[in-house]
């Protein structure tokens, strides 16, 4: 696992409007998938299902090619919608 990591801040609503303008971005910065990835998410106000399976492909990607994807200060909302989807493990570094 590399020790360089990319950091994205994610803010405001992160819903089906706005999940393909942020999965561009991610591709775009993220371009050495060895690399671990920190998405900040202090400022994000809202998530729906469409983000979640963003994440899930984040952390899979990152996975795959040993690297890690750490959510940084994950919104209650986030949390929320994890837990109503049965997926709270997305959370943990360990995945």
């Amino acid at each position: 696992m590399s020790e360089k990591m990319v950091e994205i801040t994610l803010s405001g609503e992160c819903t089906i409007y706005e999940v393909a303008e942020w999965q561009n971005k991610i591709i775009d910065k993220w371009s050495d998938l060895s690399q671990s990835l920190n998405l900040n998410m202090a400022d994000v106000s809202d998530v729906d299902a469409s983000f979640v399976q963003l994440l899930l492909s984040c952390k899979k990607t990152a996975h795959a090619n040993d690297a890690q994807c750490h959510l940084i200060n994950p919104p209650s909302t986030l949390q929320e919608r994890l837990k109503n989807m049965h997926l709270e493990e997305i959370l943990s570094d360990d995945n």
